[in-house]
């Protein structure tokens, strides 16, 4: 019997950092960054002329860079990968929330394993924001 493969799913996580939505902005649009916080993204180096940052990752070495859109209170930061040929897109939707800034984080998981599996990204992805919201609150 031929297996269906599921249809993508999104998966999103959120959290609030006590931090000006500006800094917030700033340092998640920074690339480098992404070690630091994603389980994804083992080592980012610095952009070539195109912009984009060489990268090793779980998926092997792919190409990353990052796309902003500010807007009043608000601002939109896409990480952008190739991955095997293929472009993928993770979202981050940042709003000023009081003193601190409110992260939604969502990605698409192309052919999910069923919902426990979904459900362990959704977890991964908190703790990535968890470990993000720590690194921000104690950068000065």
């Amino acid at each position: 019997m031929k297996t269906v493969p599921s249809a993508p799913a999104r998966v999103t996580a959120a959290i609030t950092i006590d931090r000006p939505l500006t800094d917030v902005t700033d340092w998640f649009a920074n690339a480098e960054n992404l070690p630091s916080w994603s389980g994804f993204f083992q080592e980012v180096d610095a952009a070539g002329n195109d912009g984009r940052h060489p990268a090793l990752s779980l998926a092997g070495v792919i190409s990353t860079w990052t796309e902003v859109v500010r807007e009043p209170g608000g601002a939109e930061v896409a990480i952008c990968s190739v991955i095997r040929g293929r472009t993928e897109r993770a979202a981050l939707s940042l709003r000023q929330t009081g003193a601190g800034t409110h992260v939604r984080f969502t990605v698409t998981v192309l052919r999910p394993e069923g919902a426990t599996a979904l459900q362990a990204q959704e977890i991964r992805m908190g703790d990535e924001l968890d470990a993000a919201r720590h690194l921000l609150e104690v950068w000065a």
